[in-house]
């Protein structure tokens, strides 16, 4: 859930987001639920990251997830 944690033990910059992480989803074809679930993962920490959880908790399919990150 926390990829960046490696980065910190490593002394590394890490710069994952959704995006990238959503193209490589697609590319592996991974099921919607794991998506789901991790698109819910990266808005931790981020501001008003409660609301987005909410919108994202809705989403039925990628595009819809895609959406609200998109109106980020």
């Amino acid at each position: 859930g926390r990829p960046e944690i490696f980065s910190k033990l490593t002394n590394t910059k890490y710069s994952q987001n959704y995006k990238n992480y959503l193209k490589l989803a697609k590319k592996y074809k991974l099921p919607f639920r794991l998506i789901k679930f991790q698109a819910m993962n990266f808005t931790k920490g981020k501001k008003n990251s409660a609301k987005i959880r909410l919108k994202l908790i809705d989403c039925k399919t990628v595009k819809e997830i895609e959406e609200v990150y998109n109106n980020l």
